[in-house]
Formats: structure tokens, sequence, C-alpha cells
């Protein structure tokens, strides 16, 4: 834990948000997800997600340009 010494100002690091962040975008992510919107039992509205996540350097490097 990082203390703070008076009249310092302490903010939290993202480094390593960032550091999973670039990891993931490099080797790519495949997201899925439903979305049901429904009432008394009835589907109204469904969707169906699918993401897919992957850094423009990564694509090109694996040829499929």
């Amino acid at each position: 834990m990082t203390e703070a010494t008076e009249g310092t100002v302490v903010r939290p690091s993202l480094g390593g948000l960032v550091d999973t962040l670039d990891r993931v975008i490099s080797s790519g992510a495949v997201v899925c997800g439903d979305l049901l919107i429904s009432v008394a039992d009835i589907e109204l509205i469904r969707v169906d997600l699918r993401l897919l996540l992957i850094g423009a350097q990564a694509h090109q490097q694996d040829g499929r340009s």
C-alpha cells in the first residue's frame, strides 16, 4: 500500500491494467454474450453478441492481411 505524506497526491497506477490489455490485444480474445429482454415470460428482443478483439499488428504478422 502506498503511504502519502502531507502535501503529496497519491494516484493509483494503471500500469497493471495497461499491461493486461496489451497482452490480451496482442494475443487476441473472443467475447460472447446474449441479451434477452422479456416481459411476462415472452421474449421481446434477443441479441446474440460476438466480439473478436485482436491488434492490427498481430493480424498483419500472421499473414492474414
